[in-house]
């Protein structure tokens, strides 16, 4: 967010709602996002992956905005902390499917702005797919412990390799890749529809996996 455009807080912005089932979490993206803008002014980077100690830094900047902040506050330790969490834990993640659909929501904008012709996004649209990220142990013991945390995330923390998949190991973690990498399946045509699933498929990893002792091979 540049300097000088944040919103009025008697004036919130209007947010987009993206899934019945996830209330409250719009407002926990937002403040999320308006930390993350503080967080790389001030460190002048992103939080590293699965890095307790970055994501308590990027927890101290929100909360000083949830503050002021007149819209739902997050507290909630099971729901809305933790999904704060899967934020900044993967916030250098990369989950091709929903980079593919914000892809396709980017042009759509654009073509309502050169043919004038649909209702374009109003404002604020956030989306998200945090139920495909590791779980982990949350309570208010291990928010005020660190080094407790640490070692209760480094249980679900994927070990990076330096390969293309990291980027969407960081966000569904080594157990899940595994699991694309070896299964099978088949698909009937490659037209609109699946072209687009066969480059999602191909951009996660999907039946590459060679022939184990324990697993046949995707």
């Amino acid at each position: 967010m540049v300097k000088g455009t944040e919103p009025a807080h008697d004036m919130l912005p209007y947010f987009g709602y993206q899934d019945a089932e996830k209330p409250g979490e719009v407002d926990v993206a937002h403040i999320t996002f308006m930390a993350l803008d503080a967080f790389r002014a001030k460190h002048k980077r992103l939080p590293e992956a699965w890095n307790v100690k970055d994501a308590l830094a990027l927890l101290a900047e929100a909360k000083e905005i949830e503050a002021s902040w007149k819209n739902d506050k997050f507290d909630d330790i099971k729901r809305d902390l933790k999904t704060f969490f899967k934020y900044a834990f993967t916030l250098q993640g990369t989950f091709n499917p929903l980079g593919a659909f914000f892809g396709g929501y980017v042009c759509q904008e654009i073509v309502k702005a050169i043919t004038n012709k649909f209702v374009p996004l109003n404002q604020l649209f956030y989306y998200n797919a945090t139920e495909v990220v590791p779980d982990f142990e949350l309570t208010e013991d291990l928010l005020k412990n660190e080094a407790a945390f640490t070692e209760a995330v480094a249980k679900v923390a994927p070990k990076l390799l330096k390969d293309r998949t990291d980027g969407l190991r960081i966000c569904v973690g080594q157990a899940t890749i595994d699991t694309l990498k070896h299964s099978k399946l088949f698909m009937v045509g490659a037209g609109a529809i699946g072209c687009e699933l066969l480059k999602n498929y191909a951009m996660l990893g999907v039946g590459t996996g060679q022939a184990t002792k324990d697993k046949a091979a995707g």
